[in-house]
């Protein structure tokens, strides 16, 4: 929120998230980050359904590392299935030769990969995900 130099909330609860939307209902656009938490924890499963249902949230976004492996990756999207409808953003595009895991992501989950970061300058290295560049990466790399 600094970097971007936008207003900050912290919400602990979906009752807070009401009070924290209302604040800032004039804003075009109000960005809600979760804390992370390990995929595999399906006790906090009810508490994101909670938030997202108390944010009344337009878009939903699952970010996933490009460095992980296709099956955490698959094991991630499963566990997070109770989502009906998210995009995906892939993270860490800078640190990997071939970029096969969007591939099988998107075989896998059938949704639309909406960003990717190609480095740690906020905002600037947060890109719309580009097929075209992807594709060619993954051509490139088979010659």
């Amino acid at each position: 929120a600094d970097i971007l130099g936008i207003p900050l909330s912290i919400v602990r609860s979906p009752g807070e998230m009401e009070e924290a939307i209302k604040i800032y209902e004039d804003a075009d656009l109000i960005l809600i980050d979760t804390a992370g938490r390990s995929y595999r924890d399906t006790n906090s499963f009810a508490e994101i359904k909670q938030t997202i249902n108390a944010a009344q949230a337009v878009e939903i976004y699952i970010v996933l590392s490009m460095t992980m492996s296709s099956r955490n990756c698959k094991e991630v999207l499963e566990n997070y299935k109770f989502l009906d409808n998210y995009k995906i953003i892939f993270t860490k595009y800078d640190e990997i030769s071939v970029p096969g895991i969007i591939l099988n992501t998107l075989y896998y989950a059938k949704k639309q990969v909406s960003y990717i970061t190609t480095g740690q300058n906020v905002p600037d290295d947060i890109e719309v995900f580009d097929t075209d560049k992807i594709a060619k990466k993954i051509i490139g790399n088979i010659n």
